[in-house]
């Protein structure tokens, strides 16, 4: 039981009841007689807390003071979850060939073209070593006029 903190009506037109608290045991570290919106009164704490927007202006160089958009740094004035419309929803979509499942596809192919150039280079270089002559050793062949060669 809270003992220290006492209720008064509030000047401020908005808030209807205010809290003084000189004890520093509730969540956060309120004390030295602050005064506090009521705390678990205030429907509006979670949206003074939210983060704020990350756009600067150029002219003042101060940052904006509207609240961020939920997995954007930037207000939904500042851009956040604008753009136009992927694939054929967008009015400059016009065939498709540079889209990003034909270039999924593009990569799919040529990952796999390099696979099999692969395994072919290891094939070749298999038999190469396979059907070489071993060293020291000289095959003598017989060449039409009877001579050898080796």
């Amino acid at each position: 039981m809270i003992t220290s903190c006492r209720w008064f009506r509030s000047a401020r037109p908005r808030t209807t009841m205010t809290r003084v608290c000189n004890q520093k045991s509730h969540k956060g570290n309120w004390g030295g007689g602050e005064t506090l919106a009521a705390h678990s009164l205030n429907p509006m704490r979670k949206a003074h807390s939210a983060p704020r927007c990350h756009a600067k202006a150029k002219t003042t160089g101060n940052r904006c003071k509207s609240p961020a958009k939920r997995g954007w740094h930037v207000c939904r004035m500042h851009g956040a979850g604008g753009g136009a419309p992927t694939g054929p929803g967008n009015g400059a979509w016009v065939h498709g060939d540079r889209s990003l499942e034909a270039e999924q596809n593009r990569r799919n192919l040529m990952a796999l073209v390099k696979l099999v150039s692969d395994c072919a280079n290891e094939l070749h270089q298999t038999r190469a070593r396979l059907t070489a002559r071993p060293l020291g050793k000289t095959v003598l062949a017989k060449t039409p006029n009877g001579t050898h060669r080796s």
